[in-house]
């Protein structure tokens, strides 16, 4: 099939262009491009010189065996539909270049063959999938030949054609257990154990050519077309041809001559999709690609064609064609050929292989019986092989002794060659045509091999069964098709009897076998399980078994004998077929198998629908355009139209002005008021709803019928904002109908079945918000293949938001399956992504570089867990992000340092970087603005482009000229129609311009306000004589200097007004005609005079203090600010709170804390709700907090803070996300501060008994525990060093831990150590006590101990020490007193206790959960893995790797993965009934998995094992959270908890959290409480703080300003 595998022309000379020096992936033929050629292909395919020679056209139905011993197989046979071929071929609509990448796999290596250069190039499936689908591709014409797919996914999509498959000596000739046992997908010759040459997939691009050839091996070559079209030249395999083809090939010039001139006769065939082509042994044939396509084909050696098999192999042989391009193992093919002749006709094999083997090649005893009995009727054979077999023994007979290659399975060579003789003895008077069987002469008679079941036990059923008569099976409702759906009656007598009975009504078309039905042959049921067998999910419409219709044998159809014929399955009930041993020995008529096979009178064909197939990446207007033919092609015949499947947005309308002039002169000559005119002008009006939001759009919408129109322009809604919205499923379907390229729904009520409603409807989104909602019940949907294609997403304050949900959902959508157009990531075209406020990681940016290679606007903001290794995965060298990445806000990553920034200077085109509030410095900014090739600049914390001051003034002065000169032309209507224009232009499509809305404003209010006021108050023409004249220099009259407001910021330099009746302005005459000038002067004006009035001095103070604000210039800005307080009446509370304000801000850029605090207390009692002074005072009190090492200093003024930006965010009403960002780092530092302080007072509390012995039972390697355990086999002596352990306080100490009286074993273990600190008893005490200190909460005792164990040396015992090293190791994860260095300590340590007794398994079971909780993944896994193999019996360690398992899938996104560790899951329930571990790992797993029936009863189930265990029942109670939102029923679960465990510090919290959300805030905070002391570590302690203060703050702030939060929709923070 490919010209880099071919008989002849152009195999050498492609082996020198670089073939690849293995097999792998060679073809089997098609189009091979070539050099560059003399003559010109595309005259060709014009040329009338090949017209269509040589083709037999036939039928699906006719190609058959029969026709093949009839006619032989001597022409190219053409079959224009593949039905009757019993050919399997994906659909060529949905299938694709990505569905072959996805299934074959994308790291595949191919060879790609240069068309323009003849070279082969190594490519992987990835890389050919991105050039082949890419619209602007390079013109290189590329061809892959060598693809063959036998033994990937694929292969079970694709079949060769029927035919194909019963005379393919592959199948037939070739030992069948060689192929069975290959498991290599490549086709690596030192792995290959047969010849793998039947399925290949042909990919080529328009204009590939691959050159005259012959393909190797005399293979004769089957094509289907699935997609584009071919080309075929065509030369049969005469004498005189093939001579002049080999001469043709050694004479070099093959790219001079075109071969088909050459030849007598050459005929041409062109493929389009659909049609299948199969050409014969030793056809000379080119081919040309005029589209791009997709092939499927094989090849293959068969009996009909021996003869010109074995004389194309001798034109390789003196073409000298390499031995890598020709057919793999054909001399052993030969010898497999005769052995399966002698077989066939004798009824003996020459193979010696073993009883197995031969069970599967041959069957047993009783097959071959059988067979032996077929055999004594006279067998006749066709000429061709009889001739065949001749040419065969002559062509081995010539080859050289060492060129044999006799198989290894025959030891007897000779004897089959004369066994070959007596055939041809016997046969050589055969009549042809008792030949024609219809049946293949060679096959198979043993059992196929099913890898599920065990071969022996099979054979063994089967002989068992063999003597049963056949019997009917049960069958049963199916229960899903129209009959079994059907509505009971309720009144007939099956429906009233007892008891009941299934409606008489109710009458199933498709029933199928019961579920306790069994193979008759292999004894198993339709899943191959025993029927015993539970926790197996039976399905009933998945059972594989099959009742034959004839017979009323029930088997597999993998259990039975090989007769050469497929059994056909019938699409009219389900589980029925005729089976193989029918089909051949008993075969039904035409008549019954059509009629059993489909019922043609109750199936009708279906109404077409319109549909539109097409790439991800095709350009819309293409796809409407085919739609719309589709519509009017069916409006031609007559057809009901059916309506399009989505909703597409219309193009904006275009605005005739002259009509708008026309009736505003219409209106004026009717002397009517133009003001009702222009507010229906859809030229008017539309650039002022541009401004409105989307609730005001609608609203407006509903005044008018005009409005009601302009409404309708597609660019009012480019943008839906639906934030804080309560949706409704009217709302949605509006949005829908709008089609929206940018919709916000933050902090909105969308769930996941609206989102899963509305994202398929809504394929032109671009850009979506999603800020503020939760991840699992509504951003997880947008893993789907109906995500539209986003440019711009918005996750920011996303909860649950994490590393894995990143990797979720830029991972392959989870509803991909084979024939989408695309399977990757609907999000792969990301631009912009905000991911501000969540729980991300460095992890995250490790994805995001890896699946979203445009990404060009990335907001990390406020991801406390961001650290510099996450900046150098983006400034990585490979990383896309390198040259798209233009602008990054890292603002409030406290983790980020100036080493950072040294990773984002790769950044070629970071122009725009935020750092607020981080630590890097301004000489690490100052330092990468000088590595940037851009102009950039720093200000403050921001990196950003430098600005020309003289262009944005002089942009700014020509745009705001624009609209005064419009204004000020001609007469006023022709300025309105001018400056209606104008505004048209600029706006364009709904203003999609980035020029500002204001200038919108000007060009459409200023010439319409002066038309309007022109005609109705203006003169006649002939009034212009009697215009007042202006003063030189002055103002119109009319006009005055605004005097300065509050809210004035900068003095407003007056400005000459234009003359009334359009004409010049005015200008002095001494003024600089240069407009810089005058801006200059402008500006070096003296400062105003200030008023006389005390409050307007004052804020004209004000006002001056903030111009020297702005410069910088505090100390000045202070004295205007303490003079304007000074004049300001009293009386005006609201403005001396403001200057009081605003004096404070300039102390705190000074960093005059103390003046901060006092002037915003001022400012306060003036007016208390001033947020301004709220935020500035709770910022202030923060910064001195931060200064402050003494904690209950700073836990007053964190507390006073917490109240002062929680009251900011009430008064808001939560709408601000700087403030709820800034609460929460306060909380967070609050919280770390009270733990702190209360963990030097804090009373120590042991843990329930539960949790202990939970905690104990970790460790299966526990010194103390094994002594307890001999001494309970009585194997311990009375006495150890000299000291009696039963008077010892040690012995007390085990004695309480047997009978888990766990409060004294502190005081003995201290008694026994002050007795005997240096014996080994006084070790094991020091242990045990260290252990309990830890469980006690006391880490530092516990380390204490455990340190004096570690460095005791040698005199301590090894396992004591390990014990030690390892509880010490979890103690610095646990107390996390530096997050960088105690992962080092705490590794360190189990690398010690590994070097002292690197066969404990304690040490990696502990060590694999730091990695599962440091994340990383992979050691994690190595570490349980070894805990396993070292304790098999310790089903914890067992349970935790499975857990780990699930997690790298998950990040991997391998659902395969996924389902097998579940599976485990379940055999390990199994395998270890009693641990509890196992459960609840495995429902949790599930419960990620939406599994959530199956999660609740694994839950129920550990429950029974262990009642006590309060985080099971905990756990049920989120889980019905989550999955049904039942909030009584999850907390009637967990307060259900308390009671089995009042120190289950989990449930306290899990309450709190609830109540705080219910707004039971007193509550939540009586649960926090509790809560804390239960904590384990400070880290718990702080997270506890937090939520406890955040509630506290709200009760308090509440009550203060009389606010109800219930009302406010309070948050939680």
């Amino acid at each position: 099939m490919s010209g880099r595998r071919k008989g002849g022309g152009r195999g050498n000379r492609k082996s020198a262009a670089g073939a690849t020096a293995k097999y792998s992936d060679q073809p089997v033929s098609d189009d091979d491009e070539l050099p560059i050629q003399s003559f010109d292909v595309s005259e060709k395919l014009r040329s009338k010189d090949f017209p269509r020679f040589f083709i037999r056209e036939l039928t699906g139905q006719e190609l058959t065996i029969e026709y093949l011993q009839k006619k032989g197989f001597t022409l190219p046979l053409f079959i224009r539909e593949k039905g009757g071929l019993h050919m399997n071929m994906p659909d060529p609509v949905d299938f694709s270049i990505a569905d072959v990448r996805s299934m074959v796999g994308g790291k595949r290596v191919i060879d790609v063959m240069n068309c323009a250069t003849q070279h082969n190039s190594e490519m992987t499936m990835k890389e050919w999938e991105d050039f082949f689908t890419d619209p602007h591709r390079p013109d290189a014409k590329l061809n892959v030949l060598s693809l063959e797919f036998s033994h990937t996914k694929l292969d079970n999509y694709v079949s060769a054609p029927r035919v194909v498959r019963q005379i393919d000596w592959v199948d037939n000739v070739w030992p069948r257990h060689f192929k069975e046992d290959q498991d290599e997908a490549t086709n690596a010759m030192n792995k290959m154990k047969y010849p793998k040459v039947q399925k290949y997939c042909l990919m080529s691009v328009a204009g590939c050519y691959t050159d005259f050839h012959i393909d190797f091996g005399g293979t004769s070559v089957w094509y289907h077309i699935l997609k584009g079209q071919k080309v075929f030249w065509l030369i049969p395999p005469t004498d005189a041809n093939l001579k002049a083809f080999e001469e043709w090939t050694l004479s070099g010039k093959q790219s001079d001559v075109f071969f088909g001139d050459v030849v007598e006769k050459c005929g041409r065939v062109i493929l389009d999709r659909g049609n299948t082509l199969l050409i014969p042994s030793g056809w000379i044939h080119a081919v040309y690609t005029p589209r791009d396509s997709l092939v499927f084909g094989g090849n293959f050696l068969h009996s009909f064609s021996i003869e010109k098999q074995l004389r194309v192999a001798e034109i390789e042989e003196h073409t000298k064609v390499p031995h890598k391009f020709r057919f793999p193992f054909f001399t052993e093919m030969q010898w497999y050929a005769l052995d399966k002749y002698v077989y066939a006709l004798l009824g003996r094999s020459h193979l010696q292989v073993d009883d197995e083997t031969r069970l599967r090649l041959f069957g047993d005893d009783y097959c071959q019986a059988e067979y032996r009995k077929q055999l004594e009727e006279q067998q006749h054979i066709t000429p061709q092989e009889l001739y065949g077999l001749k040419e065969t023994v002559m062509f081995i007979h010539s080859l050289p002794v060492t060129r044999k290659c006799v198989p290894n399975l025959i030891t007897d060579p000779v004897t089959l060659i004369k066994d070959i003789r007596t055939i041809i003895t016997n046969h050589l008077k055969d009549n042809p045509s008792l030949a024609v069987t219809g049946r293949p002469l060679l096959y198979w008679t043993g059992i196929k091999q099913d890898k599920n079941l065990n071969l022996k036990m099979k054979n063994k059923a089967r002989r068992d069964l063999k003597d049963e008569k056949p019997r009917i099976g049960e069958r049963i409702n199916c229960k899903s098709c129209a009959g079994c759906l059907v509505k009971e009656c309720g009144k007939c007598p099956k429906c009233t009897s007892y008891p009941r009975k299934t409606c008489e009504r109710r009458r199933c078309d498709s029933k199928v076998l019961a579920v306790n039905t069994i193979c008759c042959l292999c004894g198993l049921d339709g899943w191959y399980a025993e029927t015993s067998m539970t926790l197996i999910t039976r399905p009933l419409e998945t059972s594989n078994l099959m009742e034959c219709a004839v017979c009323r044998e029930i088997s597999h159809p993998s259990c039975h004998t090989d007769y050469g014929l497929d059994g056909q399955i019938s699409e009219v009930t389900p589980n029925t077929w005729f089976c193989p041993r029918c089909m051949k020995f008993n075969p039904p008529s035409e008549d019954e198998l059509a009629a059993k096979l489909r019922r043609q009178d109750d199936i009708k064909k279906e109404e077409e629908e319109f549909v539109v197939h097409g790439r991800s990446d095709q350009p819309k207007s293409e796809l409407r355009s085919a739609l719309a033919d589709q519509i009017m092609e069916a409006a031609n015949k007559n057809k009901p139209l059916k309506t399009a499947a989505y909703i597409y947005r219309p193009p904006p309308f275009e605005d005739n002005l002259d009509e708008v002039y026309r009736r505003l002169r219409a209106a004026q000559e009717d002397g009517g008021g133009t003001t009702e005119v222009l507010i229906q002008e859809r030229a008017v009006m539309l650039p002022v709803f541009q401004f409105l939001t989307t609730q005001e759009v609608a609203r407006c919408s509903k005044v008018c019928r005009s409005w009601h129109r302009i409404t309708l322009d597609p660019t009012l809604w480019s943008t839906v904002n639906l934030s804080k919205q309560k949706l409704s499923s009217t709302l949605l379907s509006v949005t829908v109908q709008k089609q929206p390229v940018k919709l916000i729904l933050d902090w909105s009520n969308v769930g996941k079945q609206h989102l899963n409603w509305l994202l398929p409807r809504i394929p032109q989104t671009k850009e979506l918000s999603l800020a503020g909602l939760d991840y699992y019940p509504t951003v997880a949907s947008l893993n789907t293949c109906n995500t539209p294609l986003l440019q711009g997403l918005n996750l920011s304050h996303v909860s649950n938001l994490t590393d894995v949900s990143i990797h979720k959902l830029l991972s392959n959508p989870g509803d991909s399956r084979p024939g989408l157009l695309d399977k990757k990531t609907r999000l792969k075209n990301l631009k912009k992504l905000v991911l501000s406020g969540t729980e991300i990681s460095d992890v995250t940016l490790r994805y995001i570089t890896q699946y979203l290679p445009l990404i060009s606007e990335l907001n990390i903001s406020n991801c406390w867990k961001l650290t510099d290794a996450g900046l150098a995965q983006l400034g990585a060298q490979d990383s896309p992000s390198v040259e798209a990445l233009t602008s990054l806000n890292i603002s409030s990553c406290r983790g980020i340092t100036d080493s950072g920034i040294d990773h984002l200077k790769r950044c070629l085109n970071l122009t725009r970087l935020d750092t607020t509030h981080t630590q890097i410095s301004t000489k690490a900014l100052e330092s990468f603005v000088t590595h940037s090739k851009h102009k950039l600049k720093v200000y403050g914390a921001v990196v950003d482009r430098k600005t020309s001051s003289k262009k944005s003034t002089k942009r700014k002065m020509s745009l705001k000229g624009s609209a005064a000169a419009v204004a000020a032309s001609g007469p006023p209507l022709q300025a309105a129609k001018t400056a209606a224009a104008v505004a048209t232009t600029e706006t364009g499509n709904g203003g999609a311009t980035g020029v500002p809305k204001w200038v919108y404003a000007l060009a459409i209010g200023v010439p319409i306000t002066a038309a309007m006021l022109y005609v109705l108050f203006g003169p006649d023409d002939g009034d212009n004589k009697d215009k007042k004249k202006k003063k030189k220099g002055g103002t119109s009259s009319g006009t005055s200097t605004p005097p300065v407001t509050p809210a004035s910021t900068t003095p407003a330099p007056s400005t000459p007004a234009p003359k009334k009746g359009g004409g010049a302005t005015e200008t002095p005459s001494k003024q600089s005609p240069n407009k810089s000038d005058e801006i200059k002067t402008t500006e070096t004006k003296a400062e105003p005079e200030l008023p006389t009035d005390p409050l307007q001095r004052g804020i004209a103070l004000k006002n001056r203090g903030n111009k020297f604000f702005r410069g910088g210039r505090y100390e000045q800005a202070i004295k205007c600010y303490s003079e304007a307080i000074e004049v300001c009446p009293t009386d005006k509370p609201t403005d001396l709170a403001t200057f009081y304000q605003n004096r404070a801000a300039a102390y705190d850029q000074l960093e005059k804390l103390d003046c901060v605090l006092s002037d915003c207390d001022v400012a306060l009692n003036l007016n208390n709700k001033y947020v301004k002074a709220l935020d500035r005072r709770a910022k202030a009190l923060r910064k001195q907090a931060q200064k402050i090492e003494n904690f209950e200093i700073q836990v007053e003024k964190l507390r006073q803070c917490v109240e002062d930006i929680t009251g900011v965010c009430l008064l808001e009403g939560f709408q601000k996300q700087e403030h709820l960002i800034l609460v929460d780092q306060v909380l967070r530092e609050l919280g770390r501060a009270e733990a702190a302080l209360s963990s030097k007072t804090r009373i120590p509390i042991l843990p329930s008994n539960h949790f202990i012995s939970q905690y104990l039972e970790s460790f299966a390697e526990d010194p103390i525990y094994k002594i307890i355990d001999k001494e309970s086999e009585g194997d311990v002596d009375e006495k150890e060093n000299g000291v009696e352990l039963d008077l010892s306080g040690f012995n007390r100490a085990k004695q309480n831990l047997k009978e888990e009286k766990y409060e004294n074993i502190i005081d003995d273990c201290t008694q026994e150590i002050e007795q005997n600190p240096d014996t080994s008893v006084g070790h094991l005490a020091r242990l045990l006590r260290g252990t309990f200190y830890a469980l006690r909460k006391q880490q530092n005792l516990a380390m204490d101990d455990l340190t004096v164990l570690i460095d005791g040396g040698d005199a301590v015992d090894a396992a004591v020490r390990v014990n030690a090293l390892i509880k010490r190791a979890s103690l610095y994860i646990q107390m996390c007193k530096d997050p960088k260095k105690d992962p080092e300590l705490s590794l360190e340590d189990f690398g010690r206790a590994a070097d002292i007794d690197p066969n404990n398994s304690d040490i990696y079971n502990h060590r694999g959960q730091v990695y599962l909780l440091l994340e990383e993944m992979n050691k994690s896994i190595v570490d349980f893995k070894r805990a396993v193999e070292l304790n098999p019996n310790h089903p914890i360690a067992y349970a935790q790797k499975l857990y780990t398992d699930y997690r790298c899938a998950v990040m991997i996104g391998d659902m395969t993965k996924i389902h097998t560790v579940i599976s485990d899951f379940y055999e390990a329930i199994e395998k270890y009934p009693k641990c509890v571990e196992n459960y609840s790992l495995a429902a949790q797993v599930l419960n990620s998995q939406e599994q959530f029936k199956e999660a609740d009863a694994l839950y129920k189930k550990a429950l029974e094992i262990d009642p006590n265990n309060a985080n099971l029942m905990v756990h049920r109670g989120l889980m019905a959270l989550q999955s049904r939102g039942d909030i009584a029923e999850g907390v009637r679960l967990m307060e259900k908890a308390l009671e089995m465990d009042e120190l289950c510090e989990f449930a306290y919290e899990t309450l709190g959290t609830i109540e705080v959300q219910k707004g039971n805030l007193k509550r939540a905070i009586e649960l926090y409480s509790k809560a804390i002391p239960l904590a384990n570590t400070e880290l718990e302690m702080a997270h506890l703080y937090g939520l406890k203060e955040a509630a506290t703050a709200q009760i308090t702030v509440s009550n203060k300003f009389g606010i109800d939060i219930n009302q406010r929709g309070m948050p939680m923070m």
